[in-house]
């Protein structure tokens, strides 16, 4: 009798710990196409549908991520996964669509704002350190734009500060895209034009190019 009950005993902690070994930690899925990297979700319950988060570097992918949603996909969502995801603040004080051409325009807290932005917590598994201010706002921007067009749909991303002004950063990177210039995804193509005082030859400045001198 007591070999019967020990047997009973083990095979039930057998199958509990095989039931507790097939539950996945809520909001957390794996991503099946790549086993290493967990794909997040904008919801804790199980998702309808996955839509692809772009990490974007050095003006190339670097990386993508699944990210679970339920009911109809917007900007704010997929905004928000990449904030979750990297660790990076991608905020917004709103995003406004008409047809095929949308329009964000960043929070002072986004964590690519000189004075006010909130200071970055990268996700340490996903190589995400930025050195110098230019790197940082191409990351945000290049990640913003490939993930918006490719999943919204949307064939015109435009920039702008929460007041409705360009983004200037002519005092940190010579960089600025004004309010009614469309975003291309290639971050050389805003850093301002030059005069060279010797010969007033103007031209755009690449950075990096610049920097490699």
């Amino acid at each position: 009798m007591k070999r019967i009950f020990g047997i009973w005993l083990l095979t039930a902690v057998f199958l509990v710990t095989l039931c507790a070994c097939g539950k996945s930690t809520p909001g957390i899925s794996q991503n099946a196409s790549n086993p290493t990297s967990a794909a997040i979700t904008s919801n804790p319950t199980e998702p309808e549908h996955t839509a692809t988060l772009y990490l974007m570097t050095a003006g190339k992918v670097q990386d993508q991520y699944e990210l679970g949603y339920s009911g109809e996909l917007n900007a704010a969502q997929l905004l928000k996964g990449l904030t979750d995801l990297t660790g990076y603040h991608f905020d917004v004080d709103k995003v406004t669509q008409e047809g095929d051409k949308i329009t964000v325009y960043w929070a002072d807290t986004a964590t690519f704002q000189p004075k006010t932005g909130t200071q970055a917590e990268p996700n340490q598994d996903l190589d995400l350190t930025f050195y110098d201010f230019d790197s940082e706002l191409q990351f945000m921007l290049d990640s913003t734009y490939t993930t918006l067009t490719k999943n919204l749909g949307v064939k015109e991303v435009f920039f702008a500060t929460a007041s409705g002004g360009s983004l200037d950063f002519t005092e940190e990177a010579n960089w600025k895209i004004l309010i009614d210039q469309t975003y291309n995804g290639n971050f050389a193509t805003y850093y301002q034009q030059t005069v060279d005082p010797a010969d007033g030859d103007t031209g755009n400045v690449d950075k990096t190019a610049a920097d490699q001198s």
